[in-house]
């Protein structure tokens, strides 16, 4: 009965607005959970992960309010989890990318567009279950993103300057198809089609998607690019083209 009142006074002030209390509380917390009497610890276990489930869905909650899109992702090696991104609608500051440590699950975390200071990427380099970080039009430079993948070396972080092409493609077949062109986009202005093969981009030999990406990546909005493009349906000739591209941007 003693550890049962202690525990639940120990849950009150998990909720405090004292930073210090309810930090001392959840530390007082895992203590017990870690007590040889299973009723008891167990009664500390569920205490904090009850804390947990509550703090996890305030951050959604307010996350979401501030712009934040938030849905089920998937990577191509079968991992799943949530896909937060934070694009030209985000609303919030730096101090409430810290929400995003209270997310359980989260696999991939999208900035396009978005200005990234030192504050907000210290709190990115704190998410070490992410397996995805992309950092689109951020305002990051190499050595800033370097540095962050030495703190998270699970992780793959994508750094694009900000310029954007608009298609889609399936990152690793080769060669690279378009499957997708952004209506509006800069893509879909330069005439680009579905089906069409990406084969150069600025004379250097496109493979896949992910290195048509990746080149797109090292340039910013604005910046005018010649793509040569492969078109034909099968068993048709193949037509050579170059397309000159303005990209636009995250």
């Amino acid at each position: 009965e003693v550890s049962s009142r202690a525990i639940e006074i120990a849950r009150t002030m998990l909720a405090s607005d004292d930073q210090e209390v309810a930090t001392a509380a959840e530390q007082f917390l895992d203590g017990v959970a870690g007590n040889a009497d299973a009723s008891v610890a167990g009664l500390a276990e569920a205490t904090l992960d009850f804390h947990a489930v509550g703090l996890a869905d305030a951050a959604r909650v307010a996350l979401q309010g501030l712009g934040m899109k938030l849905v089920r992702g998937m990577l191509a090696a079968g991992q799943q989890g949530m896909h937060a991104t934070f694009d030209t609608g985000w609303r919030g500051t730096s101090d409430d990318l810290r929400l995003l440590l209270r997310l359980p699950g989260l696999l991939i975390v999208s900035v396009h567009g978005v200005p990234v200071d030192d504050k907000g990427l210290a709190v990115i380099g704190r998410l070490r279950r992410a397996a995805r970080i992309e950092l689109y039009g951020t305002g990051l430079d190499e050595p800033q993103v370097e540095a962050l993948a030495e703190k998270l070396p699970d992780t793959r972080i994508e750094l694009r300057k900000g310029g954007k092409l608009g298609v889609a493609g399936h990152p690793n077949a080769v060669p690279c198809h378009i499957t997708m062109v952004q209506p509006g986009s800069a893509a879909e202005k330069a005439g680009l089609q579905v089906g069409d093969i990406v084969a150069k981009v600025a004379d250097k030999p496109i493979r896949n998607f992910e290195e048509l990406t990746t080149e797109i990546g090292l340039h910013g909005p604005g910046d005018t690019l010649e793509l040569e493009i492969v078109r034909g349906q099968p068993g048709d000739p193949e037509e050579r083209m170059t397309r000159t591209i303005e990209l636009d941007a995250w």
